[in-house]
């Protein structure tokens, strides 16, 4: 009988043993407890989670904001030209918002000659870059405006002709529509960039076979 007792006390201290939580051996060598399994979550690890939960959304970019380059225009165009329509045309010409030269200044003796070069087509009943000279290079040479050494052999750099547009807008307009025109008189090419002094000039004739008659010089004088 005391043995059947000694048996089934043994039995009930084992039980008890099997129901008590293990400790767990940690990495650093501590011993701990495992948490219950109703506590646990699981979590991915891979490295696309290994982020935070939320990330912030850039609500603002920042931006690098040029400051406007400043341009310089004439403050009257009476020295651009020597009558009101080679005026209006020069003005035109210098606040064109396309215009890319960032300085223009009204240069009376470039008026003067193409004052002088607008009343000869207008004679002449002809619109052309030669007239009297060979070539408007030649032409300024000729009345002492001295261009850049790399220009004076060339033939036209600098002048701009026009025929049979009465109002400075429309002659404005027809030379905007002609490539090489807009391109010499609004600097659409590095090289004319440098041409910052402007001179108009305008002419009538009612005997001849266009009437009206405009010339532009842009030129870049050497010192």
């Amino acid at each position: 009988m005391k043995t059947f007792l000694s048996l089934l006390l043994l039995l009930l201290l084992v039980g008890c043993s099997l129901t008590e939580e293990q400790p767990v051996t940690n990495i650093d060598g501590s011993s701990s407890f495992p948490t219950s399994s109703s506590n646990q979550t699981l979590v991915s690890s891979s490295p696309s989670d290994l982020k935070p939960a939320t990330t912030p959304s850039v609500t603002e970019s920042s931006t690098i904001s040029e400051s406007p380059k400043k341009l310089i225009r004439p403050e009257s165009y009476s020295q651009c030209g020597a009558n009101s329509q080679a005026q209006e045309l020069a003005q035109l010409i210098a606040t064109d918002s396309e215009q890319q030269r960032l300085v223009i200044n009204c240069n009376a003796k470039l008026a003067e000659i193409a004052a002088i070069k607008a009343q000869e087509m207008a004679v002449a009943g002809e619109v052309s870059h030669k007239g009297r000279f060979d070539g408007p290079n030649n032409r300024l040479a000729f009345y002492g405006v001295r261009l850049p050494s790399d220009e004076r052999l060339q033939f036209n750099t600098v002048e701009a002709v026009a025929g049979g547009e009465e109002f400075a807008d429309d002659v404005w307009l027809s030379f905007q529509t002609s490539y090489p025109h807009r391109t010499h008189l609004l600097a659409e090419h590095d090289f004319y960039l440098g041409q910052t002094e402007l001179g108009v000039g305008y002419a009538r004739n009612l005997r001849s076979p266009h009437l009206d008659y405009w010339v532009v010089y842009f030129a870049k004088l050497s010192k």
